[in-house]
């Protein structure tokens, strides 16, 4: 009767120790997931950042040469990044409703040259007298 309870006890000891590797395995492959998610979203904020940069360096060129009117692209960042620029003479009118001379509105687009992330977009106002 002993041989049998001693044995009884060391199959349940193998029943909580597999229970326990199992809890073990889902808990570290949900760490897994969750670490590569982390790493897309680091990923995905260093490709926007690269290109709000992009565009944060051309409006500053732009600010500071004269404003070429019409549409160019760019290829900037080693070719890594295309900049599509739109610089018009903005049509404002004042409260008194004349037109507001020296405006220029300028719309850049830019993208990833070969990537399929979405581009990013922004349109601004240039006073130039």
């Amino acid at each position: 009767m002993e041989f049998s309870l001693i044995r009884s006890d060391r199959g349940a000891f193998l029943l909580e120790a597999s229970i326990a590797v199992a809890i073990i395995a889902v808990a570290m492959s949900g760490l897994a997931i969750s670490l590569t998610r982390c790493a897309d979203a680091s990923l995905m904020l260093g490709k926007e950042s690269r290109l709000r940069t992009a565009l944060e360096n051309r409006l500053a060129e732009l600010s500071a040469e004269n404003l070429p009117t019409g549409t160019n692209t760019l290829v900037v960042a080693n070719g890594a990044i295309t900049i599509e620029q739109n610089v018009q003479f903005a049509s404002v009118r004042g409260r008194t409703k004349e037109l507001l001379t020296g405006l220029y509105e300028i719309h850049l687009k830019a993208a990833f040259a070969n990537d399929a992330w979405p581009p990013l977009q922004t349109t601004r106002l240039i006073y130039k007298p």
